[in-house]
This record gives structure tokens, sequence and C-alpha cells, in this order.
């Protein structure tokens, strides 16, 4: 299909009022082509080095997986996570890490699997979140 400029001027005529910043925001990204990364922004830079430094400490072992993204609203504010694992003995411990216009959520979960050399199940899951409330689940019956 051949571009035609006068289609995107009557699309973006046709916006409803509310969509018109987020389109504008769009266009202005797209001036520079072939489109830059946006710089990411110090606090959540601050965040991401500081969860690393927290899963890379001694006697844990990371799990080699893990990442994050960060995305920018118009007017400047951001949102973002960054999720790493460890072990400690035979437990997963998932750590994630939210941002929200520059507010933190830490998020802490803990699985352990029991074997019975048959199957697997998911045998505790235990969840620390906001204000470091507690939300433990025994799964098992003993």
């Amino acid at each position: 299909m051949p571009v035609d400029r006068s289609i995107l001027l009557r699309l973006i005529d046709t916006l409803p009022e509310d969509a018109v910043p987020l389109a504008q925001d769009m266009l202005e990204r797209y001036q520079t082509w072939p489109r830059s990364r946006a710089p990411i922004p110090e606090q959540y830079r601050a965040m991401r080095e500081a969860h690393s430094s927290e899963i890379m400490t001694p006697g844990r072992i990371p799990t080699g997986g893990g990442g994050g993204s960060f995305s920018m609203r118009p007017g400047g504010r951001g949102y973002g996570s960054q999720s790493d694992g460890y072990w400690e003995g035979d437990t997963l411990v998932i750590m994630t890490t939210r941002m929200h216009d520059g507010h933190q959520l830490r998020i802490e979960q803990k699985l352990r699997m029991a074997d019975d050399g048959a199957q697997s199940e998911l045998r505790r899951y235990d969840h620390r979140g906001l204000m470091g409330r507690r939300c433990p689940a025994n799964l098992s019956s003993a």
C-alpha cells in the first residue's frame, strides 16, 4: 500500500481528544530516523543497579535470567520493572522491583518444590511486598 500523508492527517483529525497528546508524543519521537533509544532516567538506572547488586551478593546462586524495561509517558513520568532470581538451597527466590511515577514497589517471591521422584509439586510459596507485609501460602499438608 503506498504511503499517503493526507490519510495520516485525516486520521489525526478523527482522534479522540484524549488520544491527541499520545499521538503527538509518538510523532515527535519519530522526527529522528532511525529512531535512537531514549536515555534511561537516572532514577531507573539507580533502581536497576541496586537491584542487581542485591542479587549478586556472596553465597547466592543467580538463575542467569532476568531483565527489565522502562517506558516514559507524556509529561516525563515513567514506569518500569526489573526482575531477577537466585537460589537459596532448594528455594527459588524471584525479586521484582516495579516503579511507577517515581514510586517503587519491591516484591520478593520464594518457591520451593517437593520432588518425590515421580513428580514435583509446589510445596511452599511466600510473598513479600509493599512495606514488608507478608502473605505466606503453605501448600504442603505437613
